[in-house]
This record gives structure tokens, sequence and C-alpha cells, in this order.
């Protein structure tokens, strides 16, 4: 299998090659703060709907390791903003 193929499978593997540590707290904080709002508003979406707060646990997280970047992740009906890295 050729290093394309493996990185259009597996997006993971293209973004560790390309990663810099400079990257490293930012995204930790980025990663803590998404976890502070998401999963307190998906539960609390998921009891809003008549449901247990256990489903809009589960409907938070389960999605996240299936999604390709953290671009790509916007869990809410409110806008959100992106910033390049570049």
């Amino acid at each position: 299998m050729d290093r394309g193929r493996v990185v259009g499978l597996l997006p993971g593997v293209g973004v560790a090659r390309s990663y810099e540590r400079a990257w490293l707290r930012p995204d930790l904080v980025a990663g803590a703060t998404l976890v502070a709002v998401a999963i307190p508003a998906g539960m609390a979406y998921a009891t809003a709907a008549g449901l247990p707060p256990v489903t809009g646990l589960y409907a938070t997280i389960v999605p996240f390791p299936s999604m390709r970047s953290s671009v790509r992740r916007g869990c809410s009906c409110s806008a959100r903003t992106h910033r390049s890295r570049r």
C-alpha cells in the first residue's frame, strides 16, 4: 500500500507528519474548551428533547473520532470561526 493511500485512509498520519510542536499548547487549550462546552450542551439538548442526559453525552462524544480535523467539529447551531495556522 502506498503512502498516499495510507494517508487517505488514516488522515491522522498526514497530520502527525506535519504537526509542529508549537501547536501543542493551543490545541490542548482548544480541546479542553471544547470538552467544557460541548459535553454539557449535548446533555442539555438531550434533556430538552425529553431524552436521558446520557444520550446527549454519547451523541457528543461518539462522532468526534470519525471527523477528520477540528475544523469540521461544529456541534451546535451557533456560528463558529476558524483561524488558519499559517
